[in-house]
């Protein structure tokens, strides 16, 4: 199971890298496995693709996974493929309502040097989106020692999810 978690990453990665935000449906079932795999077994991932009415960063097309897991709150999870310097970082974002509910980097094709370490990460967890603190609070947060690039890109990251999820919650989508 280890290895064919390893293969869909390494999957995920080489999908990403032409950042496509509409993956082949060959691929959809493969995604939604990456996503299961960062949640207890017990939870159910639905596929959720949103075509949204305003563009958010050059795209309409987005999909978000719908997390169902036993005597909790529904989750939404989004995968946000981006270029940190020349490379490709793929995160894992999951919301508990408007709240930070887990960030973890799946892809990091930079040096490990660069890669945010996982309590840099956890110091965005609880912060609720949509609200015009929250902005202020990313800000807030200092940037890693030496990965400053990828410190922006991992804040730029959690702006986009924030307007996308605050669009789809406007039902502001067809």
């Amino acid at each position: 199971m280890k290895q064919k978690l390893v293969l869909m990453k390494l999957i995920l990665g080489l999908v990403t890298c032409f950042k496509l935000v509409a993956v082949p449906n060959a691929f959809a079932s493969s995604l939604v496995d990456i996503v299961k795999g960062e949640f207890p077994s017990d939870c159910l991932i639905d596929k959720e693709t949103v075509f949204l009415k305003n563009p958010i960063d050059d795209s309409k097309l987005y999909i978000r996974y719908i997390v169902n897991c036993p005597k909790q709150a529904k989750k939404h999870a989004y995968l946000d493929s981006h270029i940190v310097r020349t490379m490709r970082q793929v995160l894992l974002i999951a919301l508990d309502g408007d709240s930070v509910d887990l960030i973890k980097t799946l892809v990091f094709n930079e040096p490990v040097e660069y890669k945010s370490t996982k309590n840099w990460l956890q110091r965005f967890r609880k912060l609720i989106l949509g609200k015009s603190e929250t902005s202020n609070a990313i800000d807030n947060i200092d940037a890693v020692s030496g990965a400053t690039l990828t410190s922006n890109a991992v804040k730029k990251s959690l702006r986009k999810i924030e307007l996308i999820h605050s669009e789809i919650a406007k039902n502001d989508y067809d």
